[in-house]
Protein backbone atom coordinates (compact mmCIF):
# COMPACT_ATOMS: atom_id res chain seq x y z
CA UNK A 1 0.00 0.00 0.00
CA UNK A 2 2.58 2.22 1.06
CA UNK A 3 4.86 1.69 -2.12
CA UNK A 4 1.78 2.26 -4.03
CA UNK A 5 1.23 5.77 -2.92
CA UNK A 6 4.67 6.55 -3.50
CA UNK A 7 4.15 5.94 -7.40
CA UNK A 8 1.45 8.04 -7.59
CA UNK A 9 1.49 10.94 -10.18
CA UNK A 10 -0.35 13.38 -8.74
CA UNK A 11 0.60 16.67 -11.23
CA UNK A 12 -1.59 19.30 -9.43
CA UNK A 13 0.91 18.44 -6.33
CA UNK A 14 3.77 20.02 -8.42
CA UNK A 15 6.26 17.48 -7.36
CA UNK A 16 5.61 16.88 -3.48
CA UNK A 17 5.95 13.81 -2.03
CA UNK A 18 2.33 12.01 -0.94
CA UNK A 19 3.05 10.19 2.29
CA UNK A 20 0.20 8.30 3.93
CA UNK A 21 0.00 7.04 7.33
CA UNK A 22 -1.81 3.70 8.42
CA UNK A 23 -3.32 1.49 11.15
CA UNK A 24 -3.88 -1.94 10.64
CA UNK A 25 -5.68 -4.36 13.03
CA UNK A 26 -7.19 -7.76 12.93
CA UNK A 27 -10.34 -9.47 14.61
CA UNK A 28 -8.78 -11.59 17.59
CA UNK A 29 -10.95 -14.59 18.77
CA UNK A 30 -13.50 -14.00 21.27
CA UNK A 31 -14.18 -10.54 19.51
CA UNK A 32 -17.67 -10.23 18.69
CA UNK A 33 -17.89 -6.73 16.99
CA UNK A 34 -15.82 -5.30 14.64
CA UNK A 35 -15.98 -2.25 16.40
CA UNK A 36 -12.70 -3.76 19.17
CA UNK A 37 -10.74 -4.54 15.65
CA UNK A 38 -11.51 -0.62 14.52
CA UNK A 39 -10.67 0.69 17.70
CA UNK A 40 -7.33 -1.24 17.88
CA UNK A 41 -6.94 -0.11 14.04
CA UNK A 42 -7.20 3.66 15.21
CA UNK A 43 -5.49 3.71 17.93
CA UNK A 44 -2.61 2.03 15.82
CA UNK A 45 -3.15 4.45 13.01
CA UNK A 46 -2.72 7.79 15.76
CA UNK A 47 0.40 6.20 16.90
CA UNK A 48 1.73 6.29 12.96
CA UNK A 49 1.04 9.51 12.80
CA UNK A 50 2.80 10.81 15.67
CA UNK A 51 5.72 8.41 14.52
CA UNK A 52 6.11 10.26 11.55
CA UNK A 53 5.29 10.21 8.40
CA UNK A 54 4.78 7.25 5.95
CA UNK A 55 4.99 4.71 8.71
CA UNK A 56 2.32 1.83 9.34
CA UNK A 57 1.43 0.60 12.86
CA UNK A 58 0.10 -2.89 13.65
CA UNK A 59 -1.87 -3.73 16.67
CA UNK A 60 -1.68 -7.12 17.91
CA UNK A 61 -3.83 -8.94 20.58
CA UNK A 62 -4.05 -5.60 22.49
CA UNK A 63 -0.01 -4.59 21.81
CA UNK A 64 0.87 -2.09 19.19
CA UNK A 65 4.23 -2.67 17.32
CA UNK A 66 5.83 0.02 15.03
CA UNK A 67 6.96 -0.57 11.32
CA UNK A 68 9.05 2.61 10.27
CA UNK A 69 9.08 2.34 6.06
CA UNK A 70 11.91 3.14 3.83
CA UNK A 71 11.94 6.55 2.08
CA UNK A 72 11.07 5.89 -1.59
CA UNK A 73 14.75 6.88 -2.40
CA UNK A 74 16.04 3.86 -0.86
CA UNK A 75 13.96 1.61 -2.71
Amino acid sequence: MLAAVRALSMPVLDGARVTVSLGVAAILDGEDAFAQAIDRADAALYRAKRSGRDRFVVADDGLVSEAPVAHAAAL
